[in-house]
């Protein structure tokens, strides 16, 4: 029997693919197959009956970039959840004893998904020793650090569990046994080959040590793979010994997460092949004298690309509480009696993830009978009682006078306290945003909840002018109050509440401090359905609010307002989204004898995060306010590195003003224009880094810096 075995390497594993391809010109049988880590999944697909040419044109379909900044990662369990999640974008599980390390940095439910359609066809079958080609793929427990050789059960279970990278992604729980990268200990697994029966071994070898540059700055992955390769190499030459060749392509230029660089990846393998055609004709020969060799193109068994997609009777699934069940029933259960075609797979999957109850959700088929099962396994996800929370933000403005603001906002959540659900979170606001708050949130039932929150905030700008430091504009008290509403769904919630506020505010337009208080009655409507709120490439968002400021209930202030925030990502070409945003309000007054009403801390302002920068925030504001803007977003090709990080070209026109008064005729709108062009990097759905050339017709030119969870809206509304 003769034998492949593949070693790890991320994107490197690629070139396994040209390897493959030139065995079979050669005409070598390939009978079994082994891998670990990379090596799994392009061995899994090989051994399910995939050609090299298949996977060759699947790695120049995938869109890697969204394979592995899973978009959904962030999902939550409720609209709240998400809100939370932009408000501290880092967490960490906490217990007893400290930090909980058993949670990675991003989710896998997009790999997991491509995994599970790509492997439809051989769902049913749960020996590998069935599969057209015998199959092992080599994963290690984590908890013990033993070698797991996955033999079993379902194919793209066996290869995610073998190319799990420990910290970037959560160990992959499979029968009872948390497991990770394979290569951690075997990277080279020709003795599992042997010990299957093989006679003949070729191995492939995409150790980094060829795929180093001297001076070469590594990425987080490179870092990882560098520390398992070192660990590793000392058990490696053993193995390679064990192999009647062993081919190592030489893949200097080329990093562990060049994924976008599949096909130069794939010919480097290739060439290294073909250097060692003397050798690999020398096996050929010698399996011919005891059984015929195989042409390039025979087939050994079915796979996706030609195959029809299967049609499923009935639903089974596995893993889930009653209440979660619901939904994997309500998703799923369309695709039954129909043909299971990869979209409508997808579809679902991405729908049921995108619930926020689980972890992972995985898809098969079973053969039952002369009838077919739709398999539905998931992970749930399991909320951790306690958690520490960070917020940061900066914002910097550089024209005439040089601005900064630097927020840093760490919290502790503990969950469960009043039951299911309920959390109480105390944070700090520190640097150039000073403070402290504390929120209760307590769900009621059938989507209904309480939400009470204190805080006491000062908050001051500090720009430099002629050398010198000048405070612009301050705003300091305590705020207390509570809403109660209900979640629309996933995506949105309608909350009422009563909110109490102490102000002390001045800026340069108004130096001499504005003293109020406020009892406001307020109403707030917001939908969001944008899986990322920074650079967003889909969705829509829109917040309506009202506040009524009553003395009756104590307080100074007495207006009312009314403000409408929307803003769509449409996604135009792949990489290209077109924004459209629209900011409008007003405290229903009209002229002369009642101006406007609303305090110089409670006016509409023209600037937002992304829209008319070149202004300061509390140089154009008003009681009434209409604007739009156009944003473009070109996502750079190439450029993700694995573990998130997307680059963006950024634009923005956009045309509006505030007033005081009510424009009395469209003459009397006197619009203002502003315009950004910039780049913009998401290191995570809720958290990036952002620079920006901006103007406005004032002609004034401005350099904006921002780093943090910021958005071109405000559609979410506030959650306090």
């Amino acid at each position: 029997m003769v034998a492949v075995v593949l070693s790890g390497g991320a994107a490197l594993g690629f070139a396994h693919v040209g390897v493959l391809k030139v065995i079979e010109e050669a005409g070598i049988p390939i009978d079994i197959v082994v891998g670990a880590s990379m090596g799994a999944i392009v061995g899994g697909l090989y051994a399910a009956g995939y050609s090299p040419s298949d996977m060759e044109r699947i790695s120049r379909g995938v869109d890697w970039q969204a394979a592995f900044d899973d978009a959904l990662a962030d999902s939550p369990y409720s609209f709240r959840e998400r809100e939370l999640s932009r408000r501290f974008p880092f967490s960490l599980a906490l217990n007893s004893g400290g930090l909980l390390a058993d949670r990675g940095l991003f989710g896998a439910q997009s790999i997991t998904t491509l995994l599970e359609l790509l492997t439809l066809d051989v769902s049913s079958i749960d020996d590998f020793d069935l599969l057209p080609r015998r199959f092992r793929a080599v994963a290690a427990d984590i908890a013990t650090g033993e070698q797991v050789v996955l033999k079993r059960g379902s194919l793209a279970d066996a290869m995610r569990a073998s190319a799990t990278i420990p910290l970037l992604f959560k160990p992959f729980e499979l029968e009872g046994r948390a497991l990770v990268d394979g290569g951690i200990v075997n990277r080279l697994p020709t003795d599992i080959a042997r010990e299957m029966g093989a006679d003949i071994i070729i191995a492939v070898d995409v150790g980094e040590s060829q795929a180093r540059i001297a001076g070469e700055r590594l990425t987080t992955v490179d870092m990882l793979g560098q520390i398992s390769r070192v660990l590793t190499e000392q058990n490696s030459a053993p193995r390679r010994a064990l192999a009647d060749l062993v081919i190592s392509p030489d893949l200097s230029g080329f990093q562990r997460t060049d994924f976008y660089k599949a096909a130069g990846i794939i010919r480097r393998g290739e060439e290294q092949a073909r250097s060692s055609m003397t050798e690999l004709a020398a096996i050929a020969r010698r399996i011919a004298e005891t059984r015929p060799l195989e042409p390039q193109g025979d087939r050994v068994g079915p796979y996706l690309t030609s195959s029809a997609p299967p049609v499923a009777q009935a639903l089974l699934i596995k893993g889930t509480s009653a209440e979660n069940e619901q939904i994997v029933r309500r998703v799923f259960s369309p695709l039954l009696n129909v043909p299971l075609s990869p979209q409508r797979l997808q579809a679902a999957m991405n729908d049921a993830y995108q619930s926020g109850r689980f972890e992972e959700v995985r898809v098969g088929v079973a053969s039952r009978n002369a009838a077919s099962d739709l398999v539905v396994s998931t992970v749930p996800v399991a909320p951790a009682k306690a958690a520490a929370l960070l917020g940061l933000s900066y914002q910097g403005d550089l024209s005439q006078t040089l601005a900064n603001s630097l927020v840093i906002t760490p919290g502790i959540m503990v969950r469960d306290l009043t039951g299911k659900g309920s959390q109480l979170i105390v944070d700090a606001h520190l640097v150039d945003t000073l403070g402290a708050g504390m929120e209760y949130f307590q769900p009621l039932g059938s989507g209904l909840f309480v939400d009470g929150h204190a805080d006491y905030l000062f908050d001051k700008d500090i720009f430099l002018q002629n050398d010198i430091a000048q405070v612009g504009r301050v705003d300091r008290g305590p705020t207390a109050g509570a809403w109660t509403g209900f979640v629309l769904g996933q995506t949105g919630e309608v909350k009422a509440g009563l909110d109490w506020n102490a102000q002390h505010y001045t800026d340069p337009a108004h130096p001499v401090a504005v003293d109020s208080t406020a009892s406001l009655a307020r109403i707030l409507l917001a939908i969001d359905t944008r899986p990322a709120r920074v650079f967003p490439t889909r969705g829509f968002g829109a917040a309506l609010g009202y506040d009524q400021a009553v003395p009756a209930l104590g307080g100074s202030e007495s207006y009312k307002k009314l403000s409408l925030d929307a803003a769509a990502a449409i996604p135009v070409l792949r990489g290209f989204t077109l924004g459209l945003t629209f900011s409008g309000g007003t405290d229903f007054t009209l002229t002369g004898a009642s101006p406007g009403a609303l305090g110089p801390a409670d006016a509409f302002s023209l600037r937002t995060e992304s829209e008319f920068r070149g202004f300061e925030e509390w140089e154009v504001r008003g009681s009434h306010k209409l604007a739009t803007g156009l944003d473009l977003q070109l996502r750079l090709p190439g450029l993700n590195q694995l573990i998130g990080t997307d680059f963006y070209v950024l634009g923005n026109l956009s045309a509006g003003n505030c007033w005081t008064d009510l424009p009395q005729s469209s003459q009397a709108l006197s619009l203002r224009y502003g315009a950004s062009l910039g780049l913009g990097a998401r290191i995570q759905n809720n958290f990036a880094v952002a620079a920006r050339v901006c103007y406005v017709d004032s002609g004034r030119v401005q350099l904006s810096v921002d780093v943090g969870p910021f958005a071109v809206d405000d559609v979410a509304g506030p959650l306090q």
